[in-house]
């Protein structure tokens, strides 16, 4: 992993992320419901996050099979949660990376950048004056 060198702004959905996506959307019945999208996607997530917590600090040894087979699930959710913003996984990678390189623009990782968060517009807080009572 290095310096950000790959131009996003060709990245184009593949035929793919589409029909995964509307796939996901027919056969979930919950698809319109953003609550139980996000609680699937948590869920999901949480056992890939078992699993690694299980050879990271058990010293178990990786179960790459179903690693897999969880991270589909995850993958499953996403894409539900993709149909139902009507947007897809590549147009959130991109927009993803456009904030990434706006934060750290050496295309690297430090904490200076990370604590300073460039891709955050900053807000600045109107003072509102104090009424006097008369």
């Amino acid at each position: 992993m290095g310096k950000f060198t790959t131009d996003i702004s060709s990245a184009t959905t593949s035929p793919f992320d589409y029909e995964y996506r509307d796939f996901v959307a027919k056969l979930y019945r919950n698809a319109d419901d953003p609550v139980l999208l996000a609680l699937g996607l948590a869920s999901e997530a949480g056992e890939v996050a078992g699993l690694m917590e299980k050879i990271a600090n058990q010293g178990h040894t990786p179960d790459i099979p179903k690693l897999v087979k969880e991270l589909g699930d995850v993958e499953f959710y996403l894409n539900a949660l993709y149909a139902f913003l009507d947007t897809t996984g590549t147009h959130i990678r991109r927009e993803n990376m456009v904030k990434l390189r706006k934060r750290y623009p050496t295309g690297e990782f430090n904490v200076k950048d990370s604590v300073a968060r460039k891709d955050k517009k900053k807000q600045v807080k109107k003072k509102t004056k104090k009424k006097t009572p008369r």
